[in-house]
């Protein structure tokens, strides 16, 4: 427990995802959590996933692998202790046959426990880390991944096999078979509400990033979050990408990661899907998601209230 004299204390968290490994480094003090820094590596950890068995492959493991060991470094050399640290994994790896081989792999390089979160741990977490940014309560939340989408309301969390990466491996970039099978999966978990809806997760904000005509080595979380996310955006985005090489997309749309090109059509597909099924016609992107949320009950476990953060 920090000492009544302490004022500030450094918590960071890796997330090891199907997609990319991303960390972030805070810092908290007197109830708010501030971001001192925040990386993202692609490392396509899923790498194959569609449907049936799946198992990391070696050539994915050893992207990933490197990308925690630089994570680790990283919040290291930002004061964060190994004991305030955070690695865990999603949806790449719950689905993968060899994930204990993995997991060791990752720890090594980290050198802290990973901690596999379930799919209604991962879709808490985002909503918390949501709704530390946007402050309103009553949000359903939803965050869409490499693997999989979860949905988290006031009442209810699912974790759904929607990733973007997933539905490339499964239809391609067929815009109407990857809105039809993520429109009916969506309904049959019964997870729709009347809440506000907003959005975390790399396909969001990279949607964000291109809509703000941000430059991706321009990019600041400040720039982009609260940004109202409409349904029209949506398909002029996915319309315009559609007519590019995946080859020509990173270099031809002004905030479009090189790694996420050949997965990002599907992402806006799986995005569009998710406003049609709640009746929305917006969302409303949020920048604290599933990382800020884990970072907050680090703090919280050490006794630290958070009731807000800064960007």
């Amino acid at each position: 427990m920090p000492s009544r004299r302490q004022i500030s204390m450094r918590f960071g968290a890796v997330d090891a995802g199907s997609n990319s490994v991303r960390c972030l480094a805070v810092e908290w003090s007197k109830g708010t959590l501030a971001r001192i820094n925040s990386t993202v590596d692609i490392t396509r950890l899923s790498m194959g996933v569609s449907k049936g068995a799946f198992s990391i492959l070696p050539e994915s493991l050893e992207r990933t692998r490197k990308a925690v060991s630089k994570a680790a470094d990283f919040l290291g050399g930002h004061g964060v202790a190994p004991g305030n640290m955070s690695l865990f994994a999603t949806e790449g790896m719950r689905a993968a046959q060899n994930w204990r081989e993995a997991a060791v792999s990752l720890e090594s390089a980290a050198g802290v426990p990973l901690e596999l979160l379930s799919g209604r741990d991962e879709g808490g977490l985002s909503r918390e880390g949501a709704l530390l940014g946007l402050g309103d309560p009553g949000m359903a939340v939803f965050d869409l991944g490499g693997g999989s989408l979860e949905i988290a309301t006031p009442t209810d969390n699912v974790s759904l096999p929607l990733g973007a990466v997933r539905m490339t491996g499964l239809f391609g970039e067929d815009h109407d078979r990857i809105i039809a099978h993520s429109m009916s999966t969506i309904q049959q978990a019964g997870v729709v509400s009347g809440a506000p809806l907003a959005g975390v997760g790399g396909a969001s904000s990279s949607v964000a990033m291109m809509l703000s005509h941000i430059p991706v080595e321009d990019y600041a979380p400040g720039l982009i979050h609260a940004k109202l996310v409409s349904t029209g955006d949506l398909q002029t985005l996915e319309r315009s990408l559609r007519k590019l090489p995946v080859s020509e997309r990173a270099k031809e749309t002004t905030g479009l990661e090189p790694g996420r090109a050949d997965i990002i059509v599907a992402g806006i597909c799986v995005l569009e899907a998710v406003l049609s099924c709640w009746g929305a016609v917006n969302y409303t992107h949020s920048e604290t998601g599933l990382l800020w949320g884990r970072c907050a009950r680090l703090a919280r476990a050490m006794g630290l209230a958070v009731a807000r953060v800064e960007l």
